[in-house]
């Protein structure tokens, strides 16, 4: 009998050490799989990283040449403006010029009516009309050289009107243009 309790005790110790050694060897095989998922998730985060750093280089790249742009655009508008400012500057001054010769075609106009007038006059006194009446007719006065700058200005402002119309349009076309080039870039 205490044979038999011996050997029912070395059985129970050796089943309860095999059943330690499985568990063991369980235990490790458990071990060795989360060691190879945690070699896994440290290389996924290893390409992570990597990939977040590339985007980041491409975003600062990307920054950078929308600044360059910005800058780029800035210079354009800045000469825009400045060629906009020496055209109508040009402009102001060419129509102060056509008014000048205008008035100045006009009062030249004037004189030689005037001029035309009197040798008509001498003219007719020569032939011998009545001296006295001719000195009471009326000669071309200030307010006919008025009238007829104002008349001639007037007709000068209506083609400068125009013209403005016809730089109002190219600068719209122009303008149009630089927002498709816009466009193209931000594309």
């Amino acid at each position: 009998e205490l044979i038999a309790r011996e050997r029912a005790e070395q059985e129970r110790a050796a089943f309860e050490k095999a059943e330690r050694d499985k568990v063991s060897q369980r235990l490790m095989e458990i071990n060795r799989h989360l060691e190879e998922r945690l070699r896994a998730k440290t290389e996924e985060l290893k390409s992570m990283g990597a990939r977040m750093a590339e985007a980041q280089r491409s975003e600062e790249d990307a920054r950078a040449q929308l600044a360059e742009r910005k800058k780029e655009v800035l210079r354009l508008r800045y000469q825009l403006d400045q060629g906009l400012s020496a055209r109508r500057d040009a402009d102001a001054k060419a129509q102060e010029l056509n008014r000048a010769l205008l008035r100045a075609a006009a009062r030249e106009s004037v004189a030689r009516q005037r001029v035309r007038a009197r040798a008509e006059k001498l003219q007719r006194c020569v032939d011998g009309d009545a001296t006295a009446a001719m000195l009471r007719e009326p000669s071309p006065d200030g307010e006919k050289v008025n009238l007829l700058v104002q008349q001639v200005e007037a007709e000068f402002s209506s083609k400068i009107a125009r013209t403005r119309e016809l730089h109002a349009a190219a600068v719209r076309d122009f303008e149009e243009q630089m927002e498709r080039k816009r466009q193209e870039y931000r594309e």
